[in-house]
């Protein structure tokens, strides 16, 4: 019996559909642009499950804060509504106090360094201390390390004084800004760029890359690279959605996110780092790096914050010394 090319193709379509329709989806949503650093990662990540996985486990991807803000999304996923996100790390000190160690300023020694600590157990007790709260971490995403930027020139750390620095909502990020001088004015992520753009703020806390990515250096032409700190951001998922995979997928997962991690530390950072010199080149945007005597004097700002830490959580305290000691 002849079989016509058009009923070959109808039995071809329903052969795919009913792969598909087999096919385990999870749901990932984050809170930047598709085209930026974290949106590759992310991208990449999807590839990686995909093509391991034989198209029997999918991932489909929620950009640009599509499924709510940083902090809905964790809620959702806490819950079970949402399959993944992506947290940075001064969002999940408000859930977990000891991720607090990664974003107290000057604690990591650099870039290498840091990840040497995430990659290592220490990185991984961290991952793992969410569990009762619905969700766990998956692996790092690291960042660049940060600065202060603005429509007005910062030249040294006294420019920061009386200036109003949009903050992640973090009680870290707070004190921080409280101990250099500034006033802290939390701020969702999507709301930065027109924060600025009404002078809602004076500046903002953050990295290069976003001067680039989210077109703060529009507005924002000064950039203050003290690297005070380098924060991470994580790659997490609801315990319900990982109880729901077979143990082949969730080898599959965990691989993927070393892939990820491996590769935001090493291609990644130098595409960031591009990001912030197109910033430059671009929009007219001015770099200022602190001297020495800069650097040591905002040392010196924040050591108020680590006698604050030893008298009210010494548990955190006794874990930044422990990130410390394995920079050794």
């Amino acid at each position: 019996m002849k079989v016509s090319k058009l009923n070959m193709a109808i039995v071809a379509s329903l052969a795919i559909s009913s792969f598909v329709a087999n096919a385990t989806t999870l749901r990932l949503g984050h809170n930047t642009n598709p085209n930026g650093p974290t949106g590759q990662y992310f991208e990449m990540f999807k590839q990686a499950v995909e093509e391991k996985s034989n198209g029997d486990l999918r991932i489909r991807i929620f950009p640009n804060s599509q499924l709510g803000t940083q902090r809905e999304m964790l809620e959702q996923v806490s819950s079970g509504l949402l399959d993944m996100t992506k947290v940075d790390t001064a969002m999940l000190e408000n859930i977990e106090p000891m991720y607090k160690a990664l974003n107290y300023p000057f604690v990591f020694e650099s870039n290498e360094k840091m990840h040497e600590v995430l990659t290592s157990s220490i990185g991984q007790e961290l991952l793992e201390s969410t569990k009762d709260r619905g969700f766990f971490g998956l692996g790092y995403i690291m960042m660049t390390p940060r600065g202060y930027y603005s429509p007005k020139p910062i030249n040294r750390p006294e420019d920061l004084k009386g200036m109003k620095l949009r903050v992640q909502q973090s009680n870290t990020m707070i004190r921080l800004i409280e101990n250099i001088g500034g006033i802290p004015t939390p701020t969702p992520y999507g709301e930065v760029f027109s924060s600025l753009q009404q002078g809602m703020v004076d500046g903002v806390e953050g990295a290069g890359p976003t001067l680039y990515t989210a077109r703060h250096g529009e507005i924002a032409k000064y950039f203050y690279e003290d690297n005070h700190v380098q924060m991470a951001n994580v790659i997490t998922i609801s315990t319900r959605a990982w109880d729901r995979l077979s143990e082949e997928q969730q080898t599959i997962i965990n691989e993927a996110a070393v892939d990820a991690m491996n590769y935001s530390y090493t291609t990644g950072w130098d595409m960031e780092m591009a990001l912030q010199q197109k910033a430059v080149d671009t929009m007219g945007v001015t770099i200022v790096q602190p001297s020495e005597e800069q650097r040591s004097q905002m040392i010196e700002a924040v050591k108020p914050m680590y006698k604050e830490l030893l008298d009210s959580e010494p548990g955190v305290y006794e874990f930044i010394n422990k990130i410390k000691l394995a920079q050794q």
